[in-house]
């Protein structure tokens, strides 16, 4: 269960905690001083997991403008992880998040981290909701939004059986920390609105903070997730046409979750679960016997009478169940699809049998991939766009129309084509970090998020290699994306036949204090995974030594 029957009362219950200099035993800070990780001598000083929030209040010396409010439970093992949320004078602070680990009621860790708001920070927003809205969009500057199609917010109530579901923007108000310099100064802390805004015309994704004072635009970030080196030099592509299948098979009723046969372009010839509505020959990827649905598309070029050459989705349908080799294997690696449609099948099997965690988010909507979508100067790569709970796959298959429309770098013959199953787990990995995690765009928590994308990609192909008796590499990220030696090594972050070499230690030899890129210093959180499976001794960069 995400938390149990009534916790959040049970948590509301006062328990008043004295503090104990014998209750921590281990503990870590930050450069001003704030604690990020306690362990507690629960022999010693044994603390119910009911005292959580006062146990936050006491050691993490709140004030009382502070208060740490629960967010939900989850259960690992023996463990319960309760994760609270920092609020001041009841208005959440963004990324101010801690969590309490409790094992047999008793309190054994806490670890995140809650600012230290200045208490003269005013609560009150001088602009409204709307005003901020209208600073943000005009930020923006899009020509057209996704709230603005009627087919899209018709979409959206249907997935979220909402009649008042709207892409439509609703401000959040909250505190932000505008500096990255994370001194505590009073100016760093702003009252701030949050906005998901998603346009189409030009197509994009972004998380913008606005100054409820000033009408200050203080963050525009990409709200996506990539593969590989990404973010906002790439513009989001605009969402898919809403499916209308919901599996339900006309005219005859028959059941319309089949069974198909696919020779994949990386993995061999598998099987995948396909839907049909009861149409004679007529077979698409979607497969609606898991979850709320995995939708495929392919993004192609059609030629129209009238309007000429144009970008769409397509479903691809094939007449017999059997997706082959000699039909798919074709110029515009149509077999590509097969790999993402299946990949994200085992994906979704892998987080089912082994955490019982059902779909992205636990609570199996609907995943769409986006197959082959290509944007004029964008690169290779994938991501997970929050926005419209959709993968995307960017590649132009080298003998194509689309080669046209790119630039030299999407003809790169370095690059395979991008839905093997290292880069559908990787970012439907992303989908479950930000439905757990929630980990914000600073440097250290985004390396955090696609180390964690590449440790599901791990997870995912033992899953396939044990139940499947398939031989993925485990410790090579997107070996088969990029045949000559991969993306990343979580094995050997350092070595140098992979395209993306980095650090193994945190501040470490190759570690990005530059430009901080993310799956540079992701290697870090995916060796030290890699440490903790296999076993490893010696000397890291700043000469401790380890054995594990």
């Amino acid at each position: 269960d995400k938390h149990g029957p009534g916790i959040e009362s049970w948590f509301g219950i006062l328990n008043p905690v004295q503090s104990d200099s014998k209750a921590i035993s281990e503990r870590t800070y930050t450069s001003d001083g704030r604690i990020t990780f306690a362990k507690f001598n629960s022999d010693l000083v044994p603390y119910s997991r009911k005292q959580a929030p006062e146990v936050l209040k006491t050691y993490l010396q709140l004030p009382l403008t502070s208060q740490a409010t629960f967010l939900r439970s989850a259960r690992v093992g023996d463990f319960d992880h309760d994760r609270f949320q920092q609020r001041y004078k009841g208005i959440r602070v963004e990324n101010g998040i801690y969590t309490v680990v409790s094992k047999e009621n008793t309190i054994e860790l806490m670890m995140g981290e809650f600012y230290q708001v200045p208490e003269e920070l005013s609560s009150s927003p001088k602009l409204s909701e709307a005003e901020a809205l209208a600073k943000t969009l005009k930020h923006i500057g899009a020509k057209k939004y996704l709230w603005e199609v009627s087919e899209r917010e018709a979409a959206l109530k249907s997935k979220k059986n909402d009649p008042n579901a709207s892409y439509f923007p609703k401000g959040e108000l909250l505190v932000y920390q505008h500096s990255l310099s994370k001194s505590n100064s009073p100016k760093e802390f702003r009252l701030a609105y949050k906005f998901g805004i998603t346009s189409i015309d030009p197509p994009s994704s972004r998380y913008v903070y606005v100054d409820s004072n000033s009408g200050e635009i203080l963050s525009s970030r990409d709200a996506r997730r990539y593969e590989a080196g990404g973010g906002d030099t790439i513009p989001s592509p605009p969402p898919t046409p809403p499916d209308t299948n919901y599996g339900i098979c006309f005219p005859d009723q028959t059941p319309c979750i089949k069974q198909g046969s696919a020779s994949t372009r990386f993995s061999g010839v598998k099987t995948i679960t396909t839907y049909t509505s009861g149409e004679e020959n007529h077979y698409e990827l979607k497969d609606y016997s898991r979850g709320k649905g995995i939708i495929t598309y392919s993004w192609e070029f059609v030629e129209d009478p009238f309007m000429g050459l144009y970008f769409v989705t397509v479903p691809i349908v094939d007449t017999s169940n059997n997706w082959t080799k000699f039909e798919y294997h074709d110029d515009y690696n149509h077999d590509a699809l097969l790999d993402a449609h299946w990949g994200i099948e085992m994906t979704y099997d892998y987080f089912k049998s082994i955490h019982n965690w059902l779909g992205y988010d636990g609570n199996n909507s609907k995943v769409v991939n986006n197959v082959h979508y290509v944007e004029l100067f964008a690169a290779n790569n994938a991501f997970w766009d929050p926005m419209t709970e959709e993968i995307f796959y960017i590649y132009c298959p080298h003998n194509s129309i689309c080669k046209t429309f790119g630039v030299p770098r999407i003809l790169d013959p370095t690059y395979e084509d991008f839905t093997s199953l290292d880069v559908t787990s990787h970012e439907f990995g992303h989908g479950v970090n930000g439905a757990i995690a929630g980990l914000n765009y600073d440097p250290e928590p985004y390396a955090l998020n696609e180390g964690f994308s590449d440790i599901w990609n791990i997870a995912v192909n033992n899953y396939v290699n044990k139940v499947l008796g398939m031989q993925k590499n485990l410790w090579l990220i997107a070996d088969e994306t990029v045949p000559g030696g991969g993306m990343r090594s979580a094995e050997n972050p350092k070595s140098t036949t992979v395209l993306y070499p980095g650090p193994n230690t945190y501040y470490g030899d190759l570690w990005d204090f530059e430009n901080n890129e993310p799956h540079t210093n992701s290697l870090v959180l995916s060796h030290w995974f890699y440490t903790l499976s296999k076993g490893k001794q010696g000397t890291n960069d700043h000469h401790c030594g380890y054995n594990v």
